[in-house]
């Protein structure tokens, strides 16, 4: 349980791909969290990239 320690951790954020290397980064932090009764945060981001117009040639109506 959370002490008086101001550096006790009240949340662990768990990036992911979903990958084996990721779920066994899950599978740490989740006991970790339930024995210090930290908030648990899995987080999943993708890298969005706008797309892009390529015009080699000037449009002509």
């Amino acid at each position: 349980m959370a002490s008086g320690n101001p550096c006790f951790m009240k949340t662990i954020l768990v990036p992911t791909d979903f990958s084996t290397c990721a779920l066994a980064g899950l599978r740490f932090a989740y006991p970790l969290a339930f024995r210090t009764g930290s908030q648990l945060i899995l987080m999943h981001s993708l890298d969005v990239v706008p797309p892009t117009f390529m015009h080699s040639h000037p449009m002509h109506h």
